[in-house]
């Protein structure tokens, strides 16, 4: 995660990275998201960073970060999340402000808020992390001043957002599968349920009047 502040201070300090042209830029083949311009890409070990800057000296960025299977099944889903949200504050010595679950589609992520310091200048963080199989896929703005959530450029930025087309259908597919799985264990469970319910029936003993 070292490389993020790398990524984040060559962008700040190129300004030939200004943003004028609107880009669909895809994420890892995972999803896809439009930058105001042509992103900066750099691969790291692990992970592959997204940056771009407009002529107001926000930050657009967004990153993959490629987990291990066995890593994963040791941890919760919130511990990952925590995790992660700490991987990106401490190189950049952030101090979150705010989190909150966040759900897009059938994809539960999380939703934080941070501040930090970057080559002198201050930047407020607005970002969304969706963990997808083994992949975390995160976007964010950076920005000198704090916005509010329904910023129009913040909006226009996350809403953009999208999955590809081949990932959505294998979490719809993973969804029927699950919905499947839900309907047909309910359906053994109110059988038994009826089953108990006849044989106590047949087994209670009924009040005969004397003649």
């Amino acid at each position: 995660m070292k490389n993020v502040v790398l990524i984040i201070a060559i962008t700040i300090s190129s300004l030939a990275a200004y943003c004028q042209h609107p880009y669909k830029q895809s994420l890892g083949s995972i999803a896809q998201i439009t930058f105001p311009d042509t992103p900066k890409v750099e691969f790291g070990s692990r992970a592959t960073y997204y940056a771009c800057k407009d002529n107001s000296s926000d930050i657009f960025f967004a990153q993959v970060t490629d987990f291990q299977s066995d890593t994963l099944q040791l941890k919760t889903i919130k511990s990952v999340y925590s995790a992660f949200i700490w991987d990106v504050l401490k190189p950049l010595k952030g101090e979150l402000l705010n989190k909150k679950e966040v759900q897009f589609g059938k994809l539960r992520g999380v939703s934080f808020n941070f501040k930090c310091n970057l080559k002198g200048t201050g930047f407020y963080g607005y970002e969304n992390a969706f963990l997808i199989d083994e992949h975390m896929v995160s976007y964010s703005l950076l920005s000198p001043d704090s916005i509010e959530v329904n910023d129009k450029k913040l909006r226009s930025y996350f809403d953009s957002f999208v999955t590809s087309p081949e990932k959505a259908a294998d979490l719809d597919g993973k969804s029927g599968i699950l919905a499947g799985v839900i309907m047909f264990c309910g359906i053994v469970f109110w059988t038994l349920v009826v089953i108990f319910v006849v044989k106590r029936v047949k087994k209670k003993k009924t009040y005969t009047w004397p003649e």
